[in-house]
C-alpha cells in the first residue's frame, strides 16, 4: 500500500480541479493539451468510480484536444471499472455517433440500455443509429429479436416502442413526401416506406390516424 492509499479519492479530486485550471488556460492561449489524457488517467486512476472525470475528460480529449482515440481510452478504462454504470457506454456511443460511425455508437447505446433502468434514452438513440446506417428494416429486425428472445417484460416493451418509433418515423416522412397521412400501415409497405408489416407474437402493428397502434 502507498503513502497515498487512505488520500486517493481527496487526491483525485485535487487533480480534477488542477485538470480543470491546466485547460482554462490552455484553451484561452494556445489551444493546445499535450498533458490533458495523462491528468484523466491519473484522476481515474486515483479514483476508479470517479465517473464525470472520464466523461468530461473524454469530452475534452475529443473536441478540444482532437484525440478521438484517447477519448475511447480513457471511456473503455471508465467502463471496465464501472460496468454498471449506462452512462459512460452512452457518452462512447454518443461520440462515435457525432463522429458519424453509426455502426459502433448502436452497440454502445444497447450495451447503456442493458443498465438503463429508468428511461429509454439509450435505446432511442441506438434506434437512430440503426436506421441511418442500414435503414428501417434492420431496426424492425433488431427489435423484434430483442423481443422474441428476452424473458424480460421491461425489455419486451421496449421492443414494442422501438418498433412503434421506427413506424412513426416512417409515416412522417410519407406525411412530408405525399402531404397527408398513409390510409393504412399496408401502404406504407406498399409505397416502400416499410420493408413489410412488423408484428410481434403474430400481432401486426396497425396505424390509426397519425397514431401507431400493436
Amino acid at each position: 500500500m502507498g503513502i497515498a492509499s487512505g488520500y486517493n479519492n481527496i487526491y483525485s479530486d485535487f487533480l480534477y480541479i488542477r485538470g480543470a485550471v491546466y485547460y482554462g488556460k490552455h484553451k484561452f492561449t494556445d489551444n493546445s493539451f499535450p498533458y490533458l489524457y495523462h491528468i484523466f488517467d491519473i484522476v481515474t486512476t486515483l479514483d476508479r468510480r470517479f465517473v464525470r472525470a472520464y466523461t468530461v475528460g473524454a469530452f475534452l480529449l475529443y473536441d478540444d484536444a482532437r484525440s478521438f482515440a484517447q477519448s475511447m481510452e480513457l471511456l473503455d478504462k471508465g467502463i471496465y471499472s464501472n460496468p454498471d454504470v449506462w452512462w459512460l457506454p452512452f457518452v462512447k456511443g454518443f461520440i462515435l455517433y457525432r463522429k458519424k460511425d453509426y455502426k459502433k455508437a448502436a452497440k454502445w447505446f444497447y450495451i447503456a440500455s442493458l443498465n438503463e433502468k429508468d428511461s429509454d434514452f439509450s435505446l432511442k438513440f441506438q434506434t437512430w443509429c440503426l436506421e441511418k446506417s442500414h435503414g428501417p428494416e434492420m431496426t424492425i429486425e433488431f427489435w423484434q429479436n430483442l423481443y422474441n428472445k428476452s424473458k424480460s417484460q421491461w425489455m419486451k416493451e421496449k421492443a414494442i416502442k422501438g418498433i412503434a418509433k421506427v413506424i412513426a418515423h416512417q409515416m412522417q416522412k410519407f406525411t412530408k413526401d405525399k402531404g397527408r397521412l398513409p390510409v393504412s400501415i399496408v401502404e406504407l409497405e406498399k409505397r416502400g416506406y416499410l420493408p413489410y408489416v412488423p408484428s410481434l407474437d403474430n400481432k401486426p402493428f396497425r396505424i390509426r390516424g397519425n397514431e401507431v397502434i400493436w
